[in-house]
């Protein structure tokens, strides 16, 4: 019965396009299930040992064998992950070829159904039918299965559906496809025709209709038309892949902006090595990624700094621990009590796993108290380890610290019976003077966590693997970290990031250094431009420093936090009356940022005039500030790259980001004059701006 429901919508469909059936009843079908990624009798859920069936034999052996058994019609609605019950079988090495297809720990089960799919299409006469994410087009997991399609396969239609448009839970977009061999003699298979309706709030029955009666012959229909399609030959000039990590993006319809941005930046160096290792050998980007070191294990290497002061001394805390920006990802309250980090805990540190935290890191400064660090990192590596312990068996002054990670390792590491205590090779934790931090995953930008928030830290934090960080060749001429952390907090750069570091549809992103070594870099045009950068940076910070203090001292304060991150300065009148509740306490301007400029100093002495009665003003104006600064980084990166303001306000409409220059919609003056020689022009647009920064002041003080 379940199979003839499935065969009905199949027999519908061959009425509707008129195909002229004979009279006749289906046979009884012979049915048997089993494991796509083992296809033998063992992987049968009902297998029985004395009763192997020799039909279910007989096929599986015919699927297992590609060159025995193919077919015309394929078609298949694929699961899209593996990974749901915890358990991944590992695929029949006979069947599936993992160096094309990057092994079932990817968890992309539908790559599996199109390898076994394609393998089992006829030479000549075949079609494959699927309905799959979007992601396997470009992303670099897929890299070897696009290779491996595009040589032996031909694509001939492509629908991409917008997320949640085919599976209205889902959050994932789809493409529905097909697909043929490079061999086939099927008429019209020697182009790819990729379609995509870009309207919004659209029924898909209607979307259906819609890419049901396209007509590719008659393309003046759809010149201004939110159907975008992309026919491309397939011809000897594009039988050899030769994009980066063989992408199909070629195939998909252009949008107009990204080959208008490609053409301006294509000729530009990149922003750091692909390869961090070669540093020395490109001399042209200016930045070297590092990633924070595997502090395995991590809970018990990263430890509350009030903790450990208490528990170790101060003596074995300055010798062996640092200051570390962490969060926590894990609490004794969640279901599972922590697991075997929440018993280990339970009676040492309750506060350790007291709650899950989110990261502090925020745009140009860290959003957290002016305390030490909440978190600081045990720095002990292999050779520490021996130290440790040659003191501990002299019973010198180390040993409640060799004790403590003798426990961890026990309890933590229990399969690790080599490792005498809990360490971790700690060299790229970070311990430089200045370097510009980021969290490694970002997710997706979103109302409240809109922009990358790249920070300075000078106090040579440690950090863990759940950060990057950049520092800047030491033998580069320009050596401003504040310009470069502008830089990679603009607009322009978030596009460009975000472009290159997405791995999935959703838009997540790992700022991997591989991926961020394809962000293009334009270096600065003279000292003075970057001096000027650099100052706007520090006033965002400076402003942000003032910013922060309101949050955490107004009952409900950290609702305003999105209006920091998202620049905008109209507040509600609920938001107003949040800020019309700051009660500070004598001290509260102790942890504001002192600017390294003297342009700058008017801020603080604005700060040093907030009292109850002008507190709601002077948050206002700083949130103004904050707002002009970052507006202004943008415009200064915008004309360094050489980006025409019609294209700035595209990719700001693709990122989302479009109310930051509404916020100013009204003050023409804010764009960068276009003249040739630009280098006056910025100069006096810069003090131009910083003018009218001045002059919020003394509109709060009226």
């Amino acid at each position: 019965m379940n199979m003839m429901v499935h065969l009905y919508p199949l027999y519908q469909r061959l009425c509707q396009l008129g195909v002229q059936l004979p009279p006749q009843s289906i046979h009884r079908l012979k049915l048997f299930c089993n494991d796509t990624l083992k296809l033998n009798v063992e992987s049968n859920p009902f297998w029985n040992t004395e009763n192997v069936d020799q039909f279910e034999k007989h096929w599986l052996d015919q699927l297992r064998d590609a060159s025995k058994l193919k077919f015309d019609f394929i078609v298949t609605n694929p699961p899209y992950m593996i990974r749901k019950t915890g358990f991944i079988t590992q695929p029949d090495p006979a069947i599936y070829d993992e160096s094309r297809l990057g092994g079932a720990k990817l968890s992309q089960a539908y790559l599996y159904f199109m390898w076994i799919a394609l393998q089992r299409c006829d030479d000549t006469n075949g079609q494959v039918c699927l309905i799959t994410p979007s992601q396997w087009m470009v992303l670099e997991f897929a890299e070897q299965l696009r290779t491996w399609i595009w040589d032996h396969c031909k694509l001939l239609d492509i629908y991409e559906f917008e997320p949640f448009k085919v599976w209205p839970r889902v959050q994932t977009d789809s493409l529905i496809f097909r697909l043929c061999k490079r061999t086939s003699s099927l008429p019209n298979s020697n182009h790819t025709l990729y379609i995509r309706h870009v309207g919004k709030n659209m029924a898909l029955m209607h979307l259906l209709d819609i890419y049901h009666n396209f007509r590719p012959n008659q393309p003046q229909l759809y010149t201004d038309n939110p159907l975008k399609y992309k026919h491309t030959p397939l011809t000897e000039q594009n039988r050899q892949l030769k994009t980066k990590h063989s992408s199909f993006s070629f195939l998909l319809p252009s949008v107009s902006f990204l080959d208008q941005l490609e053409s301006i930046t294509q000729h530009l160096g990149r922003i750091c090595d692909v390869d961090p290792a070669a540093q020395k050998v490109n001399a042209t980007a200016p930045l070297i990624w590092n990633r924070g070191p595997n502090t395995n294990p991590v809970y018990s290497l990263v430890v509350r700094t009030a903790w450990a002061k208490e528990t170790f001394g101060k003596e074995i805390c300055d010798r062996w621990l640092k200051p570390c920006f962490y969060w926590n990802g894990k609490t004794i309250s969640s279901a599972t009590g922590g697991g075997k980090e929440g018993e280990f805990w339970k009676h040492r540190d309750p506060l350790r796993l007291g709650k899950k935290e989110t990261s502090a890191a925020e745009a140009y400064l860290p959003y957290y108290g002016v305390d030490v660090p909440f978190y600081s990192m045990i720095l002990v590596n292999k050779e520490d380890a021996d130290k440790l312990k040659e003191d501990f068996e002299n019973k010198g002054p180390w040993s409640a610290l060799y004790l403590y990670l003798r426990e961890a390792r026990v309890a933590l590491q229990a399969d690790k019976k080599e490792e005498d205590i809990a360490n971790c090779q700690h060299n790229k934790c970070g311990l430089v003077p200045v370097k510009i931090i980021h969290p490694i995953n970002c997710g997706y930008f979103t109302r409240s966590q809109p922009r990358p928030r790249f920070f300075i830290d000078r106090q040579e934090m440690a950090v863990t693997n759940q950060c990057i960080y950049f520092t800047i060749k030491p033998d580069y001429p320009w050596q401003d970290p504040e310009y470069y952390c502008g830089l990679l907090n603009s607009t322009l750069l978030m596009f460009f990031i975000k472009l290159h570091c997405s791995y999935d549809q959703q838009g997540r992103m790992r700022f991997f250094g591989r991926l961020m070594a394809y962000v293009p870099f334009a270096p600065p045009p003279s000292l003075e431009f970057m001096q000027q950068v650099s100052t706007l940076v520090q006033g965002v910070t400076l402003a942000r420093s003032c910013l922060y203090p309101f949050l955490h001292h107004c009952k409900g304060g950290q609702r305003l936090l999105e209006r920091v991150r998202n620049f905008e300065w109209h507040l509600t009148p609920t938001e107003s009356g949040i800020v019309r509740q700051f009660e500070p306490p004598a001290d509260w301007r102790q942890g504001i940022s002192t600017s390294n400029t003297a342009e700058l100093a008017w801020i603080i002495d604005l700060v040093h005039t907030v009292n109850q009665s002008n507190a709601h003003d002077i948050f206002v104006v700083l949130l103004k500030l904050n707002s002009l600064f970052q507006l202004a980084v943008d415009q200064m990166i915008y004309h360094l790259y050489r980006i025409p303001q019609a294209l700035q306000i595209e990719i700001e409409h693709d990122l989302k980001l479009d109310n930051l220059r509404q916020q100013w919609s009204d003050i023409s003056s804010l764009q960068i004059p276009r003249e040739e020689n630009g280098s006056a022009n910025i100069t006096e647009w810069y003090q131009s701006t910083l003018s009218m920064a001045k002059s919020f002041i003394d509109l709060s003080n009226k």
